[in-house]
């Protein structure tokens, strides 16, 4: 782990003013969300539920915002404020269900969030329809906290996902504390298992591996028929990818724009 006196001064700098402008783009209005379902994988017209990705469309802004909010460890504003978005949306979409990413960075226990679980305690019936999906890309900063976080959110009557497993910071220990209701294979596996030998054989031992950790494992990266196919050999029964709808702003629901939560 590098000391903070390690730091670039340069790169502090510039990380700030990037998450400034993340901030201030969200403050205008430049973000939306775009939605990507999870399929079943013998009928792909049967639909777990849409994950919402975020997207921005602003003037470009030359770097990626999540990177430099997570360097920054500045990600819980922008986290609760796609959730408000996405827990809109279920309200006024009661037919719908819907997958919303937080970082692991602001995925714990913290008293910014009780807006938020006391709008989800007054209305059961979207919080059943709500999955929260934590991502690996960033290390949580107390997985104590973590754990605590996902023990609220599903006593709420939220559902839990674990994102790209196997390719973060997510712990077969931590997992199996979690006790996660959806894990989600990261895409690694599936593309390398496309070449025949042991990613092959990792590829199908993870999944079964998964299934026996979560209710419900999805195989994310599914990009053609013989992904589906491989996907399908290997047991796994809910899959995401191109070769079924890219992310669209339009379907299930349009223009869904992400509000700075205050």
């Amino acid at each position: 782990m590098n000391h903070p006196l390690d730091a670039d001064p340069a790169q502090e700098r510039d990380d700030l003013h990037r998450a400034r402008l993340v901030y201030q783009d969200l403050a205008l209005g430049h973000f939306l969300l775009a939605f990507q379902p999870v399929v079943d994988a013998r009928d792909p017209a049967r639909v777990l539920y849409h994950e919402s990705l975020l997207r921005h469309d602003g003037p470009e802004l030359g770097f990626n915002p999540i990177m430099a909010l997570e360097r920054k460890h500045a990600m819980g504003l922008l986290d609760r404020s796609v959730m408000a978005c996405v827990i809109s949306a279920l309200e006024e979409h009661p037919e719908l269900r819907l997958g919303c990413n937080l970082s692991a960075q602001s995925a714990y226990d913290s008293t910014a969030w009780h807006p938020l679980w006391a709008r989800l305690r007054q209305r059961p019936e979207v919080a059943a329809r709500l999955v929260l999906e934590i991502t690996e890309s960033a290390t949580p900063a107390d997985p104590q906290r973590t754990l605590a976080f996902i023990a609220q959110a599903q006593a709420l009557g939220c559902q839990l996902a674990i994102d790209d497993f196997g390719a973060g910071f997510a712990s077969l220990a931590f997992v199996r504390q979690a006790r996660p209701d959806v894990l989600k294979v990261d895409r690694g596996y599936l593309h390398r298992a496309r070449e025949a030998g042991p990613d092959a054989q990792v590829f199908h031992h993870l999944l079964r591996l998964c299934q026996g950790l979560a209710a419900q494992v999805v195989v994310e990266g599914v990009e053609d028929e013989q992904d589906h196919e491989r996907a399908l050999a290997s047991g796994a029964t809910w899959l995401q990818g191109f070769h079924f709808a890219r992310p669209s702003v339009l379907t299930p629901v349009a223009q869904w724009r992400v509000v700075l939560e205050r």
